[in-house]
């Protein structure tokens, strides 16, 4: 009771934080929460309250929403006129009238997933109104990459578990503490090789983010001028990714890159950066191969390793498997194929999946049908989408070109990790990117 009422003073405190120095404690919040929010880091256990990184978020977005409101000369019609708004409060009244019946869902839902959405929408647009808070908020992103990719890092080459340790502040967890042996029963594996799972406790949670980081990460390295550092981002986060050894996440990889190479054909001016590209690609490969040559042993080792295991009947999971859960899936939503089963996303999951992964798309169809399925594509194909237009904006600068390209280029990466399973370690980002491109170009347009 006492870790309750403590909890209730400290989300009161971090509200009347927010309202009186809302810049300052968003921009802090937009540092901290993304980052640490996925792995459930709990500052303050209670039954009411639990004081998460994403209740911390909540209560200071709470603080700066109330302060905006009280300036008179401040509106949020911008964001109201907005169809993506529109779209994205639908789609949340949707996950509420499928969920009612559940009541341990309901409140997940009502005391989650709706305040994670309102810190997202709320500090992205108070906080990112032009083009310079934008590349703000993709610098904060790009150096939180290196941060995931440093986990990955440190566990993969000693016994350390960053995850772990933030887990244990997690009222009654129970675990290894603070490492985690690579021969213990709970280790990620593939064909006997040890699989990192860095800061979110599973390859899969920490891949998605890393392949919606990268794209945002070349960016950087290409734009920033001067010193060295900038190339260390994309080569972390690129070889972090390499050793969660995630099929999805290398596939969501290439699709970006096709399109970012889609972009520099396609802009004539902007084609120079290939060669830069190119060039510190085989600069920096040359550097890895002569400081440390079994790099090409193992990178033979590891390609191999992924092709079998996706084609062979002695992988953990072949691709056949995959293919027969979308069959089942489709098979569960034709029972009722205008709207569902009428249940939660984790019950279709959980119950009508019998816990097999799922592409979120098949998994919407089964808990609310068509509408569902269909709100929630245009919700997330509208991102990329309204991204791309921009382009067709006259006399726009180089620089906004590269950020336009490489942004769309990492909202689809995220997007087919998104489809592929539902996690949303990266989806509240993807929201505040968008929102950041909406009050930067977008809202001046005539595609809102």
């Amino acid at each position: 009771m006492l870790d309750s009422a403590i909890a209730l003073v400290l989300f009161i405190i971090l509200m009347i934080i927010g309202y009186y120095f809302p810049h300052k404690s968003g921009w802090g919040a937009l540092y901290i929460v993304p980052l640490l929010g996925p792995t459930w880091f709990t500052l303050l256990g209670s039954s009411i309250i639990p004081l998460n990184a994403y209740k911390i978020g909540f209560a200071i977005s709470i603080g700066v929403f109330f302060k905006m409101i009280s300036l008179s000369h401040y509106s949020f019609i911008s964001l109201r006129n907005s169809l993506f708004f529109k779209i994205l409060i639908t789609y949340i009244a949707m996950i509420i009238f499928i969920t009612v019946g559940e009541l341990d869902e309901l409140k997940k839902v009502l005391f989650t997933f709706i305040p994670n959405h309102f810190f997202a929408i709320i500090l992205s647009f108070v906080l990112i109104k032009d083009q310079k808070s934008l590349e703000k908020l993709i610098r904060i992103y790009v150096w939180m990459g290196v941060i995931i990719a440093a986990t990955v890092f440190i566990e993969f080459f000693t016994d350390y578990n960053i995850q772990l340790i933030i887990a244990s502040t997690i009222p009654d967890w129970v675990g290894e503490l603070p490492v985690k042996a690579k021969t213990s029963s709970a280790v990620y594996t593939r064909m006997g090789i040890y699989r990192a799972s860095g800061l979110y406790g599973a390859p899969g949670p920490t891949g998605y983010m890393l392949s919606f980081l990268l794209p945002l990460a070349i960016w950087y390295a290409i734009t920033k001028k001067g010193i060295l550092i900038r190339y260390i981002p994309p080569i972390l986060i690129f070889f972090a990714i390499l050793f969660l050894m995630t099929r999805i996440v290398l596939i969501s990889v290439a699709i970006s890159f096709i399109v970012i190479m889609y972009y520099f054909l396609r802009q004539k001016n902007i084609r120079k950066y290939i060669a830069r590209i190119i060039i510190a690609f085989l600069f920096i490969s040359v550097v890895i191969i002569t400081v440390y040559p079994p790099i090409i042993e193992l990178l033979n080792i590891y390609f191999s390793i992924i092709i079998f295991d996706t084609i062979s009947n002695v992988g953990e999971l072949v691709v056949v498997d995959r293919f027969e859960r979308l069959s089942r899936a489709l098979a569960i939503w034709w029972e009722s194929p205008l709207w569902g089963q009428l249940v939660s996303p984790m019950k279709g999951y959980l119950v009508f999946m019998n816990s097999d992964d799922t592409p979120t798309p098949f998994l919407y169809l089964i808990c609310g049908g068509i509408p569902l399925c269909a709100i929630y594509t245009f919700l997330y194909l509208k991102m990329p989408m309204d991204i791309n237009r921009l382009f067709s904006i006259i006399n726009i600068d180089e620089n906004t070109k590269l950020l336009i390209m490489f942004s769309c280029s990492a909202v689809i990466a995220g997007i087919c990790n998104e489809y592929y399973y539902i996690l949303q370690t990266h989806i509240f980002m993807m929201y505040m990117l968008y929102i950041g491109f909406y009050n930067s170009f977008i809202s001046k347009t005539n595609f809102v």
